[in-house]
């Protein structure tokens, strides 16, 4: 099991501020060691003042690429969007652009799109797919909902089990959208995770995933199997 390690800023703002400065150092260091650095956003309210922040600073682009751990199944100037949210809050702000941006896909099939998607994972990380040798991303953020859900896998749901796929499609439900999202193996075989949390509403959902138990009733307990480094990002009113 992966404990990993916590690191807790003072407030929201200061969690940004200390989220924006280990991406762009873990970003360089990547780029610096593999020639690319490839990581996987998500969305949020913490990712996005982390990514308006990342925005003013001298990060090696050209080097990185882009991809998105999950989206709702929404075109990209959807405001609920997590692509749009991030050209608005960082790519449309920088004067190099990114050596790719692969944001999740949206058309008539849910089922194609997520398809698509592994596909662009296989080519991105020069693999042969869903099967073979799994994509391992530099750095991958993560998030833990209020019920215990992280990605787009939530709890009850079968696609917290998927171990063959690389992307499933999340049907839709009371309250949320269609959506698309990473799946368990490809989320724990990162490099490096990093699962940022603010908020008093956040405390129990973080007490929860750090206890063993089963994942589809606390999918974010799935961050316990990661591969690489993990660190939890966390202001004071989330670790309590």
């Amino acid at each position: 099991m992966n404990t990993g390690e916590t690191l807790v800023a003072a407030d929201g703002d200061a969690l940004a501020r200390i989220a924006a400065h280990l991406v762009a150092a873990w970003a360089r260091e990547a780029a610096a060691a593999r020639g690319v650095a490839r990581v996987a956003l998500s969305g949020g309210s913490t990712p996005r003042a982390m990514n308006r922040l990342l925005a003013s600073m001298e990060l090696p682009w050209s080097q990185i690429e882009l991809y998105w751990v999950d989206d709702r199944f929404v075109p990209a100037d959807h405001p609920r969007s997590n692509l749009g949210a991030a050209r608005a809050d960082l790519l449309d702000h920088l004067a190099t652009p990114p050596r790719g941006v692969h944001g999740m896909p949206h058309g008539p099939s849910l089922e194609r799109c997520a398809l698509d998607y592994e596909q662009t994972l296989a080519r991105g990380f020069g693999l042969a797919g869903p099967g073979g040798p799994l994509p391992s991303f530099d750095l991958l953020l993560l998030g833990v909902g209020d019920d215990g859900h992280t990605a787009s896998l939530f709890p009850g749901d079968a696609a917290v089990d998927e171990v063959g796929r690389w992307v499933v499609p999340v049907s839709a439900a009371e309250g949320r959208e269609e959506r698309l999202s990473l799946t368990r193996p490809v989320l724990t075989a990162a490099r490096r995770v990093a699962v940022l949390a603010q908020g008093a509403s956040k405390r129990e959902p973080l007490r929860r995933a750090r206890q063993q138990g089963p994942l589809g009733e606390v999918p974010a307990r799935l961050v316990q199997q990661v591969q690489g480094e993990l660190l939890w990002l966390l202001d004071a009113a989330a670790a309590g």
